[in-house]
């Protein structure tokens, strides 16, 4: 923007709080926003919600826990920051001075920026008990050699803010960034704010933990975190048009498959089914062996009785437990007749005749 007012520490939009000048206050003079107030959510590398800038309001949504927002006082008219009162790594106090510090709020800015010399103490304290993985720690930015997923756990920074002395910190997962050039791992707090200014800088790092509000007309900042949107919750989140289209999916491939096993099924017992037909009928063929017939075969018991032709006669062996002999009278067109020779008993000639397959469903 070029207007001469927004200059400073507007930002991007001009958000600067002056009196009846900012972009906000024009918005909300001029009736197109209810509240003179902005709500920001930043996401981080593990969020699954996009960031969002709310103009007019805030989104309770993006808030871990709305009851839990804490509310302070603008010292200064001129830009959004609020008091500091303290900084600590762990335990430790890394802040070097007690003087009128304050702590400006700016999305612009990537890194925890600090004065030098309570960046060099805060080094000083990083480096304990792992200096040997140690790049470069120099002037204003720390990098190490290790993967931040391979890097010893540190302790969380702390940072006592506002009138109301409330505590904020962030834990080594957020303060420590992976370098994608060099597959190091870099601390995100640096040494850039110059002596004498008394200030420090949270960007984004801090700020994609934390959700800020700034309330214009009761010059006053909202903190609380950040609604943590994990993968898990993106999934369990899904559209309720999502889920019921998924359903009905699955419900239509069950359908589809369960109508192809039973279509197989049906399928391979008609094909046992013939081949068990198969096998009978091969059963009957070899049970039933049919043979020229002589009376040779029979005994002289039976040759008295019986009178056959020495030509076109067959026999059948049924196989059965009183070992009867059937003989057939072959014809040209089929079988003229049965002749039942039992061992103990004779039997008489049966007038029917049968072709070759009736033959053979009747023995069955």
């Amino acid at each position: 923007m070029t207007d001469p007012q927004f200059t400073g520490y507007d930002g991007v939009l001009g958000l600067k709080p002056q009196n009846g000048s900012s972009f906000i206050e024009q918005l909300y003079s001029q009736g197109f926003i209810d509240e003179p107030t902005l709500g920001l959510f930043l996401k981080d590398k593990d969020n699954y919600l996009d960031s969002e800038l709310m103009v007019g309001g805030f989104d309770t949504s993006k808030m871990k826990n709305k009851d839990a927002l804490i509310w302070m006082k603008l010292p200064q008219r001129d830009y959004w920051a609020v008091s500091l009162k303290n900084a600590q790594f762990g335990d430790e106090q890394f802040m070097m001075s007690n003087q009128n510090y304050v702590v400006e709020f700016n999305p612009n800015q990537f890194y925890i920026s600090v004065p030098r010399d309570d960046y060099r103490r805060l080094v000083v304290l990083f480096l304990k008990n792992h200096g040997e993985g140690i790049e470069s720690c120099k002037l204003s930015i720390c990098k190490v050699k290790d993967k931040c997923s391979d890097f010893p756990k540190k302790s969380a920074i702390r940072f006592t803010i506002g009138a109301e002395q409330e505590i904020f910190e962030i834990s080594s997962s957020v303060y420590l960034i992976d370098d994608e050039e060099t597959g190091g791992c870099i601390l995100g707090v640096i040494g850039t704010v110059q002596p004498k200014q008394n200030k420090y800088i949270f960007g984004s790092i801090f700020l994609s933990r934390y959700y800020s509000i700034y309330d214009q007309k009761n010059q006053s900042i909202g903190l609380t975190l950040n609604r943590d949107y994990s993968e898990y919750d993106a999934k369990i989140n899904i559209p309720v048009h999502l889920i019921v289209l998924t359903c009905i999916s699955a419900l239509l491939f069950l359908i589809c498959l369960v109508s192809i096993v039973i279509f197989s099924i049906k399928k391979v017992l008609k094909q046992k089914n013939k081949e068990n037909n198969k096998t009978t009928i091969q059963d009957i063929d070899s049970q039933y062996s049919f043979s020229t017939f002589s009376k040779r075969t029979l005994s002289p018991h039976h040759q008295n009785q019986h009178e056959f032709q020495q030509n076109n006669q067959y026999i059948i062996n049924a196989g059965s437990a009183d070992n009867r002999l059937i003989s057939l009278n072959y014809l040209d067109n089929g079988f003229d007749g049965i002749s039942k020779i039992n061992g103990n008993s004779d039997s008489g000639i049966m007038s029917s005749q049968y072709r070759v397959q009736e033959l053979k469903e009747h023995l069955m």
